[in-house]
């Protein structure tokens, strides 16, 4: 009995392996003749810029770029993409359907695209028909197979302009650019002069005879004489561009502040839903008169010689203190440089053949820094600080007692003059501190 089961499991494994690998060469055969073998290996990607419209819909006249890309991992060697008539449309194509090798999954892949400019001419519904690409194509393992892929056709849905637009001519662009110049600078004009205004538009998405004229009528104090205008319209990859470039010649018959208006441009922005405005500001006007620029160069002739005059009285007054601080300070330094007696004690610290001699010169030096009648007593070197006094310490030491210690002479020497430069310096000041301060108004 455990014969037979064990003999039926083995049947039932035996079959089901079967089973599998005919299924898996079944599939293999399917995808090298390019039946609905291995799709995930092409596709569709098909995006509408601006993105806005997928989801709020597009306007009349507003440009749909419609960016078109079919990817393979296989090579192509015979490849037709048929794109189809979009009724109640005006399109364009951006770019010509070609194909580049990308990278794909880590590996080469493939991609034919092409981009298009659609333009909704009615409301309603505006519906993309299907998209289909056949060709021919290598599988891996060296076989050539046909195929056939379609992308659904898409349906969008098309406004009109709204009731209260306030301008017009209907024109929908994503951006627009002003830029604005005159000829001559109108600040240097003069009464009966005439100016020449140009505006140069920019406007995404459109065609160049699809924009308004713009507009400037005659107004107080200035008549418009003429106006000429330019246009032309250019093909990039991300769309068309209309450019408009207006000139008028304006005529200033008044010798009084005057603005010559604003010239606005209104259009519909479809990524935001709502109407925009551009605008070259309304420009202030005041003539200048017959020879006012000899009497505008006068005043500032005159204006520099009051400033020049101020600036020298300046100068005049600050003078005096400038100077009192200068020999304050000249005779603070004089105080602070070294004397002949200090000068004398460093070349003896150096040429001293022993410490007896230096010692001789110290006392030379003492009677000469605290007076010749003031002995160099243990006051007078503490009065020198800390460090100057275990300097003299270590040399008395050295010379008159019992202690091994050494004193280096030009240590010494070193510290001795710094501290009476300081000192001296330092009781200078405290006699003629106070006196600077109440000057100063410090006190």
């Amino acid at each position: 009995m455990s014969r037979f089961f064990a003999r039926l499991i083995a049947r039932t494994i035996a079959v089901g392996l079967c089973a599998l690998i005919g299924a898996a060469h079944a599939q293999q055969g399917q995808g090298a003749v390019g039946s609905a073998g291995e799709p995930q290996r092409r596709w569709f990607t098909v995006t509408i810029d601006p993105k806005s419209i997928v989801s709020h819909g597009a306007y009349v006249g507003g440009e749909i770029v419609m960016d078109v890309r079919f990817v393979s991992s296989d090579p192509f060697t015979r490849l037709r993409l048929e794109l189809p008539d979009i009724e109640d449309a005006r399109t364009q194509t951006l770019i010509r359907p070609h194909t580049l090798q990308i990278n794909m999954f880590g590996g080469k892949g493939y991609s034919h695209q092409t981009r298009l400019a659609i333009v909704p001419l009615r409301t309603g519904a505006l519906t993309i028909a299907a998209i289909t690409v056949t060709g021919v194509a290598l599988s891996r393992d060296g076989r050539h197979f046909e195929f056939k892929e379609i992308h659904p056709p898409r349906r969008l849905t098309v406004h009109g302009p709204p009731a209260d637009f306030p301008a017009t001519t209907w024109v929908v662009s994503r951006q627009v650019d002003i830029e604005e110049a005159w000829t001559p600078d109108i600040a240097t004009v003069h009464p009966g002069d005439t100016v020449q205004r140009k505006i140069v538009l920019t406007v995404m998405g459109v065609k160049a005879e699809e924009l308004p004229e713009l507009r400037l009528a005659s107004n107080t104090g200035y008549r418009v004489l003429n106006t000429e205008t330019a246009i032309s319209t250019e093909k990039t990859e991300s769309g068309l561009t209309a450019h408009l470039e207006q000139t008028w010649n304006i005529f200033i018959d008044t010798d009084a502040v005057t603005y010559i208006d604003a010239v606005p441009f209104v259009y519909w922005d479809p990524e935001q839903g709502r109407a925009e405005q551009v605008t070259a500001p309304r420009q202030r006007v005041e003539p200048m008169l017959r020879g006012a620029a000899k009497h505008r160069q006068r005043l500032r002739e005159q204006a520099y010689t009051e400033h020049k005059a101020k600036r020298l009285g300046l100068i005049a007054v600050l003078a005096a203190p400038l100077t009192g601080l200068l020999a304050l300070a000249g005779i603070a330094l004089w105080h602070a440089l070294p004397g002949r007696a200090d000068w004398r004690l460093w070349r003896a610290a150096g040429r001293a053949r022993s410490p007896l001699d230096f010692y001789a010169s110290f006392l030379e030096w003492g009677g000469r820094t605290f007076g010749p009648r003031v002995p160099v007593d243990q006051g007078r070197i503490a009065s020198l600080g800390p460090r100057a006094a275990g300097q003299v310490t270590k040399m008395h030491e050295t010379l008159f007692g019992n202690s091994a210690r050494t004193f280096n002479a030009k240590r010494t020497a070193v510290r001795l003059i710094w501290a009476a430069r300081r000192r001296r310096l330092h009781d200078w000041w405290r006699t003629v501190g106070p006196g600077v301060a109440r000057a100063l108004y410090l006190r």
